[in-house]
């Protein structure tokens, strides 16, 4: 008897009144909304952004298309050979003009200033810049393909072309490979040169040779060095990572930017290295037989 009153008490109960589900979220009764004319919407879009919307969806049919395909096959070849040929381009460009360090920047990409000499090597070598421009694009397609296409990180809605977006991944990777070989030219070619040209000036005092903050730094105020000592003898008793750590030192670089380049630890790891080198210079001068200022022990 209880169980019918139940019953009965709910079908006496007032329905609760529904509205239709929204249609592709737009409000109810949408579809009795006046619709634009196509016309009076392409007036009101500039024909750039109308260009730009063309191609997004031109790539995002492409980008179906090769999931399709599982991204193999002659249409993804195609593509990516495409993609590959672009990018090598615009970086070689980018890197001949230096305009490469300000697009990295924009995109804040932590990575040292040029110095003038990166320039203007930049400028002239065509070797490095296509070597590069390779090895940049060459790895960045490679995560390009897993992390945009595959695992769909690339997405029209975003409003970035699939070149644009890709050479963004080319600049991560330029980045990289520009680290590795500013340290390679470090331990080779410009360390070669600096030793050269320090040779030649042994006649100079170390600090007329090294003044500003790079003397405070590498040389202690405390420790009297000849006016006459051979800076590159010294250079040349360092070890390989000091000589890296204090050619970049000697060019203007920046403790922070030192750990950087070189990968060092920490700026601390840095000071360190430098001052284990400062003491045993200490020490060689003060046993040199040509030492005369020095009156004291360190």
């Amino acid at each position: 008897m209880e169980q019918a009153d139940d019953e009965q008490g709910c079908e006496e109960a007032p329905a609760t009144p529904t509205l239709p589900a929204p249609a592709s979220g737009l409000p109810p009764y949408a579809d009795d909304l006046p619709v634009p004319d196509a016309f009076e919407i392409n007036k009101a879009v500039s024909p750039d952004t109308l260009e730009r919307l063309r191609r997004l969806e031109g790539d995002a049919q492409l980008v179906q298309a090769m999931r399709e395909q599982g991204f193999t096959g002659l249409l993804y070849h195609s593509f990516e050979a495409e993609l590959i040929a672009y990018a090598v381009e615009v970086l070689q460009a980018w890197m001949y003009t230096g305009v490469i360090f300000r697009i990295c920047a924009a995109k804040g990409l932590s990575m040292s200033p040029p110095s003038p000499e990166e320039l203007e090597l930049f400028a002239r070598d065509k070797d490095l810049r296509e070597e590069l421009a390779w090895m940049s694009v060459g790895r960045a397609i490679i995560k390009f393909k897993q992390n945009a296409l595959i695992d769909g990180g690339w997405r029209p809605e975003a409003g970035s072309l699939l070149k644009s977006y890709f050479l963004g991944a080319a600049l991560y990777q330029f980045r990289d490979e520009r680290k590795k070989e500013l340290r390679a030219r470090i331990k080779n070619d410009e360390l070669t040169a600096l030793l050269q040209r320090l040779n030649r000036s042994a006649r100079a005092s170390a600090n007329e040779l090294i003044d500003g903050d790079a003397a405070e730094l590498l040389l202690d105020p405390g420790t009297t060095v000849p006016a006459r000592a051979s800076v590159d003898a010294a250079l040349s008793r360092a070890t390989e990572r000091e000589r890296s750590i204090l050619k970049l030192i000697l060019d203007g670089y920046t403790q922070e930017e030192v750990v950087e380049i070189l990968n060092e630890t920490s700026v601390k790891a840095v000071e360190g290295v430098l001052a284990r080198w400062r003491k045993r210079e200490q020490r060689h001068w003060v046993g040199h037989p040509h030492n005369t200022h020095r009156a004291g022990g360190i």
